[in-house]
């Protein structure tokens, strides 16, 4: 459990709270009125309660993992193996329930608790629990084979129905109906036996290069838009003003949403070279030892 948590705090802290700190320096909007929740992981408690987003309540998300990491290792530990099953199953009702409770009070922002969360939560923890077991893994499998169809279909209509007015049906199955499709694609990836899949793109050196910065990018993209879109966007469209062409082109939305991507890119990836790597090879001076599940 001590390994567990300094591996967890050595990938999330450090450029959380240089980034967290610096927004303090600088007063970016909302950051000092709203510190303790931000210094405390518990943004999402803020939006909850405001029933509002704000400059930094993208990281609500971190909040719920985080708070997640507290509760959750000790349960699994203390209860008796026979009964996890039951707790597992337990937790994403809790999830499906809490948040169709959450939705019908608050609307959509209403269902940011950790335990609103506890579908997806659950739904991963259920395929690491059905590993522990190989029949029991194969029925789990092909439950998932079979709910994604649903699922997708889900996805599907609620994609399609953005085009005409916003989705209202079913909502509240949101987290999980996304849980479902992850946990379809990562059981796809386990049980991979494409040598095309595996060198084209499990092992494409590109991707998973864009998987070891993605947190960066999570982190940042935000404040980047909050802080440097406009700048960048001004710095580009004066420098181009002598060529209409070119400004015209820069400024298409659909180019601009790909320089917008490439300069995250390279924030993140300066991000992890000079401060996360590091700071990430310390891991390996606490290992797991070789008969932890």
């Amino acid at each position: 459990m001590k390994n567990f948590f300094i591996r967890r705090a050595l990938r999330i802290f450090p450029i959380y709270y240089l980034l967290l700190f610096f927004l303090f320096i600088i007063d970016y909007p909302d950051i000092r009125h709203y510190f303790v929740y931000f210094v405390t992981y518990t943004s999402n408690i803020l939006s909850w309660r405001t029933n509002s987003w704000n400059s930094f309540s993208h990281t609500w998300t971190l909040a719920v993992e985080e708070q997640f990491y507290l509760v959750w290792p000790w349960l699994i530990i203390f209860v008796k193996d026979k009964y996890i099953k039951y707790v597992l199953f337990g937790a994403l009702a809790i999830g499906v329930a809490s948040t169709y409770i959450a939705i019908g009070v608050q609307g959509r922002i209403g269902p940011l608790m950790v335990f609103n969360c506890f579908d997806a939560f659950a739904i991963g923890a259920l395929y690491a629990w059905a590993r522990q077991d190989g029949a029991r893994c194969k029925q789990f499998e092909t439950s998932i084979k079979i709910m994604v169809v649903a699922a997708v279909s889900v996805y599907c209509y609620w994609k399609l129905y953005q085009f005409f007015d916003h989705p209202t049906s079913a909502l509240f199955l949101m987290k999980t109906v996304n849980s479902i499709i992850s946990i379809w694609l990562i059981i796809l990836v386990v049980n991979n036996r494409s040598v095309w899949a595996g060198k084209y793109l499990l092992g494409n050196r590109f991707l998973n290069y864009i998987g070891k910065i993605s947190y960066g990018i999570y982190l940042y993209h935000y404040i980047y838009i909050g802080l440097l879109f406009n700048r960048v966007n001004g710095f580009l469209y004066n420098i181009t003003l002598p060529y209409p062409a070119l400004n015209k082109t820069i400024h298409d939305s659909h180019v601009d949403y790909w320089i917008e991507v490439s300069l995250m890119i390279c924030i993140a990836a300066i991000s992890y070279a000079l401060i996360e790597k590091p700071l990430l090879n310390l891991k390996r001076y606490f290992k797991y030892s070789e008969n932890a599940q």
